[in-house]
């Protein structure tokens, strides 16, 4: 929900169409660039100071987060699961150096800000899919890639004690399950949709970073970009509320708050920023220390870059590569990391995973039933003869010593 810095200004606009006295033309129309300014310190002024500290700010994160990918590239004992972390974690990176990019080259925002939008809507469903293998029980996982993507559902029914096809009710495990995987994995594809819009209207000249108005597709691109991001959000949430016992050992809450929490103060400051330039305008356009582009892109970004300085720490909190360390014991039974190191950070911008997911929404309900299929010879698989006479004798057993204890 990177987009909501859009929103650091309600937008005014000069020139009337007509008698309606509609607003066609854009305030700071494209490319943007920012004027020269009163220095704020020595002899720089706000933008150049910006660049500055924003960039310490972006080094400081990366540098950060990226000893955390190594910690977790050089202990990987459980690869799928560390290699959704290590997308998750590359957030942090490509979205702090993005930011000081944009404020070094106003011009390129809305073109990278679309971008950065699509890896915030790419991590959050690669945080779906890291809640899938931590559910996933060993038994599951040897179903397949179709069982450890149905994994919260397959939690969800055994808790209450009902099969994964059952669909009695609109709030049974089934419905929900496919609720909120719809909700999660409809983001990225939709983010690159609106990538695509973006890019193309700002080219034409039709986009607008500050237009509210039906005129141009900012208003239209910014609202389907917040109901896409929020559904995906809910999704997200609502798969882990019910199944949270079964992922509270491993800080499932934290690491989704580790960058959601970063969204939520985006919100709050995009609102922050729409009312103080609505409650005084004119302080804002004859601003001696900052320039229009300032306001609109440059403070909330600062805002932004510092903040990610604490999410960067907090990640090593949220992610901590501790429960993925052999113990020693471990070490002498003969387990060993898997050998991934440099050959991760290749494998770290491959999608087939997230692809794959997307295709397996629009057959859901077709894999739901293959799943049972698929449990109930298992489970067939798992019975014999042996044991179930071996299970007989026992309760046999037990009903003999028991009749033996009453006399």
């Amino acid at each position: 929900m990177d987009h909501l810095v859009l929103l650091v200004s309600r937008g005014r606009h000069d020139g009337a169409d007509g008698a309606k006295g509609r607003n066609t033309t854009c305030e700071i129309p494209a490319p943007y660039t920012p004027s020269p300014t009163t220095p704020v310190a020595g002899r720089y002024d706000f933008y150049h100071l910006n660049v500055i500290v924003s960039g310490a700010c972006a080094a400081f994160s990366t540098v950060v987060i990226l000893l955390l990918m190594w910690q977790h590239a050089t202990h990987m004992s459980k690869p799928k699961e560390q290699m959704h972390i290590l997308r998750i974690a590359w957030f942090i990176p490509v979205y702090a150096i993005g930011i000081w990019i944009m404020i070094l080259e106003p011009r390129v925002y809305v073109y990278l800000l679309s971008f950065i939008v699509i890896y915030e809507a790419y991590a959050l469903a690669y945080f779906y899919l890291l809640l899938c293998e931590i559910l996933a029980e060993p038994a599951d996982a040897a179903l397949g890639e179709r069982a450890v993507l149905l994994s919260p559902l397959i939690a969800h029914a055994r808790r209450k004690g009902v099969s994964v096809t059952n669909a009695n009710g609109f709030f049974s495990p089934h419905w929900r399950f496919r609720r909120h995987f719809v909700e999660a994995f409809q983001c990225p594809p939709l983010m690159v949709l609106l990538m695509v819009a973006g890019v193309t209207t700002q080219a034409t000249g039709t986009y607008c970073l500050t237009a509210h108005d039906a005129v141009h597709a900012h208003l239209y691109l910014v609202v389907v970009q917040i109901v896409s991001m929020v559904a995906a959000i809910i999704g997200v949430v609502h798969t882990y509320v019910p199944l949270r016992r079964e992922l509270k050992e491993h800080r499932a809450l934290s690491k989704l708050w580790a960058f959601k929490l970063l969204i939520f103060l985006q919100v709050a400051q995009g609102l922050a920023f729409s009312i103080l330039d609505g409650i005084s305008p004119p302080s804002i356009e004859n601003s001696d220390v900052f320039s229009p582009i300032d306001i609109i892109v440059g403070i909330p970004l600062l805002i932004v870059s510092c903040e990610l300085v604490f999410f960067a720490i907090f990640f090593h909190y949220a992610y901590s590569v501790a429960p993925y360390q052999l113990s020693d014991e471990q070490l002498r039974s003969g387990q060993r990391y898997a050998m991934h190191c440099w050959r991760v950070w290749w494998d770290i911008l491959k999608i087939h995973d997230l692809i794959a997911a997307t295709k397996f929404m629009f057959r859901l309900g077709e894999e739901i039933r293959l799943l049972e299929r698929d449990m109930q010879m298992q489970e067939r698989q798992s019975w014999s003869p042996a044991k179930a006479k071996e299970e007989s004798g026992h309760e046999v057993g037990v009903v003999v010593g028991w009749v033996e204890a009453v006399r």
